[in-house]
């Protein structure tokens, strides 16, 4: 999907940082809030 892209790549991007532990966290933090979908869906 077109939406997800740009957040695919910043995500890849960010695995590759030092700090990606605590990036990602922040991410799947926020994505819990933003898109609030149960994952069976």
């Amino acid at each position: 999907m077109k939406i997800f892209g740009p957040l695919y790549d910043v995500a890849i991007r960010w695995s590759r940082n030092r700090r990606a532990p605590a990036l990602l966290t922040g991410l799947s933090f926020v994505e819990g809030f933003i898109f609030p979908v149960p994952p069976e869906v």
